[in-house]
């Protein structure tokens, strides 16, 4: 038995999406609420440094798993922070009375109660965390990481050869993990690497990649002549966030990378669709954007009109902008 009940919370099953519930997280923890979260298993690593976090439970292909699973950390109501029908269906299987979520289409009969979502849109969460009762949070919480993990991400830098000393530490994502998303083609990450140690010697580039989109690095590391590491598909999502926030600076298409950047107060240039509203590219103004074209095939859709000259300058001015504000901190 558990020394208490706890709230069943279940998120988006992008990096991305997850980071976006990052506040809705922390006011349902500062509610005095114990949560035990329904996500990938990829990102139970990094929802366990979260406060409140007691329990992650795993989404599988198996119903009957993680239906035991979900009874197994006996919740006593739950909260829909994403938009899919899946965990209400879960909660109602496993009979937990109390399911709050945002209404819309057949997700609304499985919720009890059924909240009306804000003009703003459901991403918007404020309305949903309002009628369970918790503060939003003032202003966006940035994830903490624990000195260990911080430590180990500088040692696996140092066993990169990417020393402390030196220039700035800037990391090329040449993947998305965002379902539709443009890419920038991956030989113009290989050129962007030559290109921005030419423009600045001193400058220390690595790619990062994860187990599950590791192709397009691969084929940069390749064609780099294997010049600049590659870091991050044997990690899981903690020691990997313990890296990225050891770096001065991410440069990625639309995906999961930037958030994650921007989650531990480290720049961000995020490559986006012109014609369309990126669905995860961060904001603020440590945090630059550069708009491209979406080219066909669209199961496969690539970013055009982003050329590597505009991509070295703007890395520049964020560079010379993070500077700055250290200068003056």
């Amino acid at each position: 038995m558990t020394s208490r009940s706890r709230t069943l919370v279940t998120v988006p099953r992008t990096l991305a999406g997850l980071l976006e519930t990052l506040p809705a997280l922390a006011s349902l923890a500062a509610s005095g609420r114990a949560l035990a979260v329904l996500a990938l298993p990829q990102h139970h690593s990094l929802l366990r440094l979260l406060p409140g976090v007691e329990a992650t439970v795993a989404v599988n292909p198996s119903e009957t798993q993680m239906l035991a699973a979900v009874r197994a950390a006996e919740c006593h109501e739950s909260i829909h922070l994403d938009a899919s029908a899946d965990g209400p269906w879960l909660a109602w299987r496993a009979k937990i009375s109390r399911r709050w979520g945002y209404r819309g289409g057949l997700r609304g009969l499985l919720l009890a109660p059924a909240v009306e979502p804000p003009a703003a849109g459901p991403r918007s969460l404020g309305s949903l965390l309002d009628a369970v009762g918790a503060e939003p949070a003032e202003t966006p919480p940035r994830l903490v990481l624990p000195p260990a993990l911080r430590e180990r991400g500088h040692a696996l830098l140092e066993r990169a050869n990417l020393a402390a000393h030196g220039g700035p530490l800037i990391a090329l994502a040449p993947t998305t993990d965002l379902p539709g998303a443009a890419v920038w083609p991956w030989p113009r990450y290989a050129e962007l690497a030559r290109a921005l140690r030419r423009d600045e010697p001193g400058r220390r580039v690595l790619l990062l990649a994860t187990a599950e989109e590791l192709w397009p690095v691969v084929r940069v590391h390749e064609e780099t002549a294997r010049f600049f590491p590659v870091l991050g598909p044997d990690l899981d999502l903690a020691h990997l966030a313990g890296v990225v926030a050891a770096l001065d600076l991410v440069i990625a298409a639309e995906s999961s990378w930037g958030p994650l950047a921007a989650a531990l107060g480290v720049a961000a240039l995020t490559l986006v669709d012109a014609e369309r509203s990126p669905g995860a590219a961060p904001v603020g103004d440590r945090h630059g954007i550069l708009p491209g074209r979406r080219r066909w095939p669209p199961w496969r859709p690539r970013l055009s009109g982003v050329e590597v000259g505009e991509v070295v300058r703007a890395a520049r001015d964020l560079l010379r902008q993070e500077a700055v504000e250290g200068e003056v901190g």
